[in-house]
């Protein structure tokens, strides 16, 4: 038997049993993404959904600093008298401008809290097709989500979000997921 040989593979074996690998998901320091949110509206009692767009800055591995432009939706029938052909329509818009920190939990856990600017309006459609509004106001737009991110090979990320977001008149619950890149 070849003992240096044999020796300087158990010596290897060894070196690999203690060594560690380099992390493959570096956090990037700047990255932007986009995704659909779908949830329910808890003051106006309808199902939402939009899209948003988000800008994050990570200048450390724990916090990182975001602004997000959102656009929500709530549609719901409001009569309850099945004799008409076409049922009454209330539609809540939110359109949103907002800043906020996130904290990083975990590698790829996190805490989010934001607050910014929305506009808000609501049209009624009317049985005889008739439309009243929409009526935009300015509001104070806040929002916690807790998220996890899913890091891809080429080193983008998809982003799954959950959480409550509000407005005056809108409290909504909600899930987004998100590509980052």
């Amino acid at each position: 038997m070849n003992y240096p040989l044999f020796s300087t593979l158990i010596l290897c074996c060894c070196a690999l049993n203690i060594s560690y690998a380099q992390d493959t998901f570096a956090p990037k320091t700047h990255s932007i993404g986009i995704g659909p949110m779908l949830g329910y509206d808890f003051s106006i009692h309808g199902a939402s959904y939009g899209v948003g767009m988000i800008y994050e800055y990570r200048p450390l591995n724990k916090i990182s600093f975001f602004s997000t432009l959102n656009y929500e939706v709530t549609v719901r029938g409001i009569s309850k008298n099945v004799l008409l052909t076409m049922p009454e329509i209330w539609k809540h818009e939110v359109f949103s401008l907002n800043g906020g920190i996130r904290y990083y939990l975990l590698k790829n856990l996190y805490i989010a809290g934001s607050l910014g600017l929305a506009y808000e309006g609501s049209t009624l459609q009317k049985a005889d097709g008739q439309k009243i509004g929409p009526d935009f106001k300015p509001a104070l737009y806040r929002s916690l989500f807790a998220g996890y991110q899913i890091p891809l090979t080429n080193k983008d990320i998809i982003e799954i979000e959950t959480g409550f977001s509000r407005t005056k008149t809108s409290n909504r619950g909600g899930m987004l997921a998100r590509y980052k890149f």
